[in-house]
């Protein structure tokens, strides 16, 4: 009983940090994208662009790290179906 416990508090704790993480990558997102570019915000647009990329690379890691390898199949799909129905070049 106690083991099941830990497996239970394992997975609120994995929800927990995923909906963190996607929330701060939108958020950031969000920011970023509602920010106006001029010389007095440049500041805070440069910021907000690390503060995107710096989430991203935290949501990010963690999947590449444990499905890299399917992720990189994942990617010649698209890219080959992107070359075929868009660029109408066959890859052979």
């Amino acid at each position: 009983m106690h083991t099941n416990d830990n497996i239970q508090c394992l997975y609120f704790t994995l929800l927990q940090s995923l909906i963190v993480f996607f929330a701060g990558t939108i958020g950031s997102s969000m920011l970023c994208h509602s920010t106006p570019y001029g010389p007095e915000t440049l500041p805070l647009k440069i910021g907000a662009f690390g503060l995107f990329a710096s989430m991203m690379g935290v949501t990010m890691a963690p999947l590449i790290i444990m499905a890299g390898r399917y992720c990189t199949c994942q990617q010649a799909f698209c890219l080959e179906c992107v070359c075929v129905c868009v660029l109408n070049v066959q890859i052979e």
